[in-house]
């Protein structure tokens, strides 16, 4: 994924030059405050620049223009240093304080500008978001030294890399009020030496209680939610980024794509991506593995390497895992990395289990009866590394699962309970529909006070139970997925039964407190449609943070493409449909044609 860096960190004093001119003299921004000041409107990619008031440096009491980048990086290199051990969780939450805090102000003007008296004695007035103090936050990209400017306040690699890992995010409130979610400010002070987040106040990070955030093992997520709740919602729009869709101003919009593997001839596999648009899904971008695609034992998408890009997971059911990297425009020749023996090989689950936001392999086994302590563990886990490679298999959870088709389970991997980790929910086949949750454990049993965790939760999954159970739907075919659908930061459970002859496709969503999927509703309905004869897939198209629905459709011998747009009117969330894209390339098979 291309971030929106500049090929250097821009002085200031360029900056100035550009706006004042060669002469020095103040090129009129307005001439008079106008209504909004930056105006930035777009409430899910940040702005492409801001406003700071300057009092200090060369061009102190002016207000210069700066490349939101540069601005987020600068002040996240003064207010939040990498001395210490404090690590990539105290570097990403700051970067997206610093940056939801300017992103705000660039949309909500306050008023303030600066008046200047040029040369010819005429006055000039300049506009501005935020001051470069901290009555806002401090942005000093210059310090004197003997009397000259030199830069200041670079941000370091791994904070650039933070910044990189939370830029497509943004933080919202639910407002009950009004049934509908709001961007908010964000805060941070350096406060005093409190247990992790007991200090919150559902705005600011007080950074003395991160640090002990930090030390009891927190994740990125938990730690989040320790200082946003309640009803703090965290959007990342990159679940399923898999193909480059940069805006007019070659910045990155995140639009989830959608893909699809079908049989090749002489042992080749096909790709087919279908980027996401405003309006449904474009032309395929197509290719193919040196792979026989009766090999492949399951597939699914996931960042590996650390470039914001989903690339694809597969696992041969010759022991091996291949991984194609994603290029922006289709994908790189598959790596292959072999599964040490004793591995599980049953199903195939990508996600990040341990909350470090790189990917992980996670590797299954029917196991009817809970396996004892001394044997193989129903859930293995390959942790992923920052060279794109997997790590040897942790035991991550014991229970009984029985992979048996129709009669037993069938098993997705999503965040249901919004800690950052991968959970597994499992679908009991046969009599109703019941969802059961093996769900992660808390980093930290008991953060009430200062220091390492008196209590670690260890690691893994907790025991299954369940969650969800519908007596009515007696039908053992019915399709589900996993997608954020509210908006919430955790995954939602999303089911397509029979109805007639179409189909009726319900929502039910994961409770804040965890333990359930409760509200279920109806959220789209179609006639005439088989369920024997269609796919799905949860997905966020648009990058709203609402997680929508693709939908494979059998459409003759071939097969149409389809998005569901998840649209929330007063809380609740429903699904309408798009025009479908009719893929004449694609032939209909219903256990072959799946989306990932």
């Amino acid at each position: 994924m291309t971030y929106p860096r500049p090929s250097a960190w821009v002085l200031i004093v360029v900056l100035v030059v550009g706006m004042l001119g060669s002469a020095g003299t103040a090129v009129t921004i307005a001439a008079n405050p106008p209504p909004q000041c930056t105006g930035w409107t777009d409430e899910f990619h940040p702005p492409t620049e801001i406003r700071v008031r300057l009092s200090r440096g060369p061009s102190a009491g002016t207000v210069a223009v700066v490349p939101f980048w540069d601005y987020v990086g600068t002040v996240e290199a003064a207010e939040y240093s990498t001395s210490g051990p404090r690590g990539p969780i105290w570097l990403r939450m700051g970067a997206l304080a610093v940056k939801e805090y300017g992103w705000y102000y660039a949309m909500h003007w306050r008023g303030g500008s600066v008046t200047i008296t040029n040369e010819d004695g005429t006055t000039t007035t300049q506009c501005y978001d935020v001051r470069d103090t901290t009555a806002d936050q401090i942005y000093k990209p210059l310090r004197l030294v003997n009397g000259e400017w030199i830069t200041a306040n670079v941000p370091s690699a791994a904070q650039v890399q933070a910044m990189a890992e939370t830029w497509p995010m943004s933080l919202r409130k639910w407002v009950v009020a009004k049934q509908k979610s709001r961007f908010f400010l964000t805060g941070y002070s350096s406060g005093k030496k409190n247990p992790c987040g007991t200090d919150s106040d559902a705005f600011k990070i007080f950074q003395k209680s991160l640090g002990d955030c930090i030390v009891k093992g927190l994740n990125f997520e938990e730690a989040q939610r320790r200082y946003y709740e309640p009803n703090v919602l965290i959007v990342d729009p990159r679940a399923h980024d898999v193909l480059d869709d940069p805006d007019a101003n070659s910045l990155p919009t995140y639009y989830g794509d959608l893909g699809v593997l079908t049989p090749g001839a002489n042992t080749m596999t096909g790709w087919r991506v279908y980027a996401g648009t405003d309006t449904g899904f474009a032309d395929p971008v197509t290719g193919a593995f040196a792979i026989d695609s009766t090999e492949i034992e399951g597939q699914d998408v996931g960042d590996v390497n650390g470039d914001g890009r989903k690339d694809l997971v597969m696992m041969l059911k010759t022991g091996k895992i291949r991984v194609a990297l994603t290029t922006g425009a289709g994908y790189a020749d598959p790596t292959s990395q072999d599964l040490p023996n004793g591995a599980p090989t049953d199903q195939l689950l990508v996600g990040d289990f341990d909350g470090d936001l790189l990917v992980d392999v996670g590797l299954l086994r029917s196991t009817p009866v809970a396996p004892l302590p001394d044997q193989p563990a129903t859930l293995v886990v390959m942790h992923g590394t920052s060279s794109g490679t997997f790590n040897a298999p942790v035991d991550w959870w014991r229970g009984a699962l029985d992979l048996t088709p129709v009669t037993g389970q069938q098993v997705g991997v999503g965040d249901v309970n919004g800690d950052g980790r991968a959970d597994l929910v499992i679908r009991n086949l046969g009599a109703g529909f019941s969802f059961y949750v093996a769900a992660s454990v808390p980093s930290c049993a008991d953060i009430s006070i200062w220091g390492p965790c008196p209590v670690p939760a260890g690691v893994g999954l907790a025991d299954a139970t369940e969650w969800f159970n519908n007596t009515d739907w007696l039908t053992p075919t019915p399709e589900w997925a996993l997608t954020d659908f509210n908006r919430d930061g955790r995954s939602d459970v999303v089911v397509v039964v029979k109805s007639g002859s179409g189909v009726d496709v319900f929502g039910a969503n994961a409770t804040v407190a965890g333990g359930s999927f409760v509200n279920q509703h109806k959220m789209w309905h179609a006639d005439n449609q088989s369920l024997d004869d269609m796919n799905v897939l949860g997905i966020d198209v648009n990058p709203d943070g609402l997680g929508d629905l693709a939908l494979l459709r059998k459409n003759g011998s071939n097969t149409t493409v389809q998005w569901l747009q998840a649209v929330q009117t007063l809380g609740v969330v429903t699904y309408s449909a798009t025009t479908g894209y009719n893929d004449s390339g694609l032939s209909w098979a219903p256990a072959a044609t799946k989306p990932y």
